[in-house]
């Protein structure tokens, strides 16, 4: 009764729309971190180790990748978020500062900083990769993934920065979650997750020649070259048996 009431009185150049639909997709917060002892220390994290000591009672994280990056509007949907949390916890959060956001990004993008304009917010200094939000309702921060894992010098956080190389511990790593299906990630198929392809040919790419080409027979590497790279591989062979 109230839409037909604000309907038929609503002046000329107005529109009233009722049970309007306000998201594209489902409302899934990529993390969320929980503290469950409110005297609980972070001194045992071994990843993003001044991320713990901010969060008072809950953090919610979205992550931006390489292969999945900071659009337009990213920065509002975690507001959003945030908003919606707050009306499902409010008795148990007690107050919105117990609530923390962040938005964790390879590394500072014009992206960013249009998000930042059109939500009026401003950007304080990084300090080890982590740089508060100013200017919203919920304390935030910006988690530079870049910046974190070299503060951290974590090698296997790298590779989700734009710097990240594939080293020794992150193919450990790696070779666990991906191979020996370890831990969490046992019963996930992995060659479906975002950025699966970009990891594997970086992976690749950090092997040693002799170690890519293991196990594959010569029929099998030729069958994957292109014709300039077969002419090219003739010429290497002809040059080499010259000398």
């Amino acid at each position: 009764m109230f839409c037909a009431l604000l309907q038929e009185r609503r002046p000329a150049g107005f529109e009233v729309l009722a049970e309007v639909p306000l998201s594209r997709e489902p409302q899934r917060a990529d993390f969320l971190l929980l503290r469950r002892r409110l005297d609980a220390t972070a001194e045992d994290a071994r990843v993003v180790r001044e991320l713990w000591p901010r969060i008072r009672r809950d953090a919610l994280v979205e992550l931006k990748t390489r292969s999945s990056p900071l659009r337009r509007g990213d920065l509002s949907t975690l507001l959003g978020y945030g908003a919606q949390y707050a009306a499902m916890e409010h008795d148990r959060l007690g107050a919105l500062s117990n609530l923390l956001l962040v938005l964790a990004v390879p590394g500072a993008t014009p992206t960013l900083n249009e998000e930042l304009e059109f939500l009026g917010a401003k950007l304080g200094a990084s300090e080890r990769g982590y740089a508060p939000l100013a200017g919203l309702v919920f304390p935030a921060y910006v988690m530079l993934l870049d910046e974190v894992s070299e503060a951290d010098r974590d090698e296997v956080l790298a590779i989700f920065g734009r710097r990240g190389k594939v080293r020794a511990e992150a193919r450990r790593w790696f070779h666990a979650h991906l191979w020996r299906r370890e831990g969490i990630m046992e019963d996930v198929k992995i060659e479906e997750l975002e950025g699966y392809d970009e990891v594997m040919v970086e992976m690749l790419a950090s092997l040693p020649p002799e170690q890519r080409l293991a196990g594959l027979t010569p029929e099998q590497i030729l069958s994957v070259l292109t014709p300039e790279q077969l002419r090219s591989l003739a010429e290497a062979i002809r040059r080499k048996l010259g000398d």
